[in-house]
């Protein structure tokens, strides 16, 4: 499928395109894919998720040492503010003091920080 301004099989939203990677990768490896297709792992601004995205773990980032996740300095790899959050019960909790990366659980759409070595299917951004 096509949308306007965006490369085949990727969905268009506003002024970026996304495309749902299946495969489970590690954050690092999954960024990586990211950047080989011109994108980032998807960074999350608010609820208004292409519909065909919003029922797919997604796994995005935060770059971050513990000591900056114990400040809460989340991020997103493509730069942009971490302006939009939306936490399950207790979460983020650290867990093991090891967990500095982002699962998106769209099926009871909230997010759980996870180890980032976790393979997790992915989606990648990018703007037009």
């Amino acid at each position: 499928s096509k949308s306007p301004g965006c490369p085949p099989d990727w969905t268009r939203l506003g002024s970026r395109c996304f495309i749902f990677q299946n495969s489970h990768r590690s954050m690092g490896d999954a960024e990586n894919i990211c950047l080989s297709l011109g994108g980032n792992l998807a960074s999350v601004h608010s609820a208004d998720l292409p519909s065909c995205l919003q029922k797919k773990p997604v796994m995005c980032m935060s770059t971050a040492p513990s000591f900056l996740f114990q400040e809460g300095q989340w991020m997103w790899t493509d730069g942009s503010n971490f302006d939009y959050q939306i936490w399950g019960p207790g979460e983020p909790n650290n867990h093991g003091g090891a967990e500095n990366c982002i699962e998106m659980n769209w099926a009871v759409e909230y997010w759980n920080d996870i180890p980032c070595f976790y393979g997790k299917p992915f989606v990648c951004a990018k703007d037009l």
